[in-house]
């Protein structure tokens, strides 16, 4: 894959697209629009990530006919405003058959064979960095952990099999009190994954993939078995 933007191929930006709405971002149908399928994309981050935002908008942008603008503004949360910065586009078909494609009938986010393998390793870094954190404890080496809570047990063990299948990492799957799940898993065998994905990872990011050596000076002896997905098309 290529990691001058200007050069990306048309699977690779809606590889980094779906990623994208893997994460943080969304896609909705806005209320107003001529048609009730007129899908609209829009993400949105703290004014922090604002160069991480500009960054995705690089990615996607040869996909709109119009500049993508950046529009900073304040959102609530818990009765405090705090400032962010997003990105609203109009209308597109493209977006209106990725939508029927990632959410239900419900308007919820799903995952399937055909979305997993979708993905290259730009769009799982920016699914990782949208929604992962590594986790760092003193003298304890540091956890991937995936706030991966919005999907079913279900889709956790097909994502367990695929990241398994295609990184090699046999992630465990967490269940909290409130009865959702997550995927996480430690470093020795997650590092797998963060090797594969850190060259697609901006400057402002890094920190998310940065992770301590074993203090002994070897990893955990843990299986490889690590394939090349084949890229499904998404839109024909």
């Amino acid at each position: 894959m290529s990691n001058d933007l200007s050069k990306l191929t048309r699977k690779e930006r809606r590889s980094a697209l779906i990623g994208m709405v893997l994460g943080d971002a969304s896609l909705y149908r806005q209320s107003g629009l001529h048609s009730t399928d007129a899908t609209v994309l829009k993400i949105t981050h703290s004014i922090k990530q604002r160069a991480y935002l500009e960054w995705k908008r690089d990615i996607i942008q040869p996909m709109f006919e119009y500049p993508l603008q950046i529009v900073e503004a304040y959102n609530s949360a818990k009765g405090k405003q705090y400032p962010v910065a997003k990105i609203l586009t109009r209308s597109n078909p493209q977006l209106k058959r990725l939508r029927k494609i990632l959410y239900d009938a419900e308007g919820t986010k799903r995952v399937t064979p055909q979305i997993l393998n979708a993905l290259d390793d730009r769009g799982v870094a920016i699914w990782y960095c949208d929604d992962w954190c590594l986790s760092k404890t003193v003298g304890r080496g540091a956890t991937v952990i995936a706030a991966t809570n919005c999907f079913t047990y279900d889709e956790h063990l097909l994502m367990r099999e695929w990241f398994a299948d295609v990184y090699g990492v046999c992630f465990n799957i967490y269940q909290h009190k409130s009865g959702t799940y997550h995927l996480r898993r430690g470093i020795s065998d997650a590092r797998k994954l963060i090797d594969r994905i850190a060259p697609y990872v901006i400057e402002s990011m890094r920190y998310k993939v940065e992770y301590p050596l074993p203090k002994r000076g070897n990893w955990y002896s843990l299986p490889d078995t690590v394939r090349t997905p084949k890229q499904e098309t998404l839109f024909g």
